[in-house]
C-alpha cells in the first residue's frame, strides 16, 4: 500500500526512515513529487465503490418513493431531484477522464 505524504515535513521524515524513498526522490524528484501529489480519492478503488454504492442506494430509494407515491400531483419534486442527482453523480464518476496537467 502506498503511503500518503501530504506535507514537506512528512516527506522529510519518510525519506530519513526509508532509504529507497530517498533514492527515488534523488533519481527523479519531479516524478516522485507527482506521485505524492495525487489525491487518495483519485487512486483509491474502495472509495469509489463506497461512493457508488451510496449513490445507487439513494437512486433506488428515490425511485421506490416516486413509484409508490399515490398523490394526485405526482411524485414529490424533492424525491425526483434526489434520484436524478444521484444518477448524474454516478454517471460523472463512471465517465473516463483524461489526466490533468495540474
Amino acid at each position: 500500500m502506498r503511503r500518503r505524504i501530504a506535507t514537506t515535513r512528512q516527506l522529510a521524515r519518510e525519506m530519513r526512515a526509508d532509504k529507497k524513498l530517498l533514492l527515488r526522490v534523488q533519481d527523479d524528484p519531479v516524478r516522485a513529487m507527482e506521485e505524492f501529489s495525487q489525491s487518495a480519492y483519485m487512486t483509491d478503488r474502495v472509495f469509489y465503490r463506497i461512493v457508488i454504492a451510496g449513490l445507487v442506494v439513494i437512486a433506488i430509494t428515490a425511485l421506490l418513493f416516486a413509484g409508490f407515491d399515490t398523490s394526485e400531483n405526482g411524485p414529490n419534486q424533492v424525491v425526483t431531484a434526489m434520484g436524478t442527482t444521484a444518477l448524474g453523480a454516478i454517471a460523472g464518476l463512471l465517465v473516463p477522464r483524461e489526466p490533468s496537467d495540474d
